[in-house]
């Protein structure tokens, strides 16, 4: 058998991202296995789960860069500043980080790689943790006895917001315009309801 050498061993999660993202288009998501990502990365297979706890993690890579740099967006506001606006000017500050390069591969290669149900799984669990970020970002917001619920439902729909700016960017293609750009919209879409609420 003969063994194709791999990489150097200058082990990065954006090395194994390009590695993994060969093999998905190659082969499928399903018959890609952590193994093979390592090898074609030239790493160990330790070292995989030194970046990613899971196969369905690369595919994720950038997005779950984006919400680590969110929540420290998020924990920069101070007290004396409202709590939904520092939510949405962090979204956008982020966003105006990520560029076009970053766009996640699990939203541009779906079809190809075969892993529909695996995305659509593995993205939603990224849609609850960004729900958090937002949560734990509002929740000096409204010290009343109904707070919980309405900022609950401020979070997640703030997170849904997110999700499907990032979503639609993804998916305009090469020509798209910057993804701050499809945030500011799909905030503003809902901001007045939020701000008549007043959380």
């Amino acid at each position: 058998m003969v063994v194709t050498p791999g990489r150097p061993r200058a082990a990065s999660p954006q090395l194994l991202e390009d590695a993994a993202t060969e093999l998905f288009i190659e082969n499928g998501y399903a018959a890609t296995t952590v193994d093979a990502i390592a090898q074609r990365a030239g790493v160990s297979r330790n070292t995989f789960f030194n970046y990613f706890g899971a196969k369905s993690d690369v595919l994720w890579f950038g997005a779950d860069q984006a919400i680590h740099a969110l929540k420290a967006e998020c924990a920069k506001g101070s007290a004396a500043d409202n709590p939904l606006q520092c939510a949405r000017n962090s979204t956008l500050a982020v966003a105006r980080l990520i560029g076009d390069d970053r766009v996640p591969l699990a939203l541009t290669q779906l079809d190809v790689m075969g892993a529909k149900d695996e995305i659509e799984q593995s993205g939603m669990a990224r849609v609850g943790r960004l729900a958090e970020v937002y949560r734990q970002c509002l929740v000096g917001a409204q010290p009343a006895a109904n707070a919980t619920a309405r900022i609950a439902v401020a979070s997640s729909t703030l997170a849904a917001c997110a999700a499907a700016a990032w979503a639609s960017w993804a998916r305009a293609g090469t020509s798209r315009a910057p993804l701050v750009d499809f945030v500011d919209e799909a905030f503003a879409t809902v901001f007045a309801g939020f701000e008549s609420a007043k959380l």
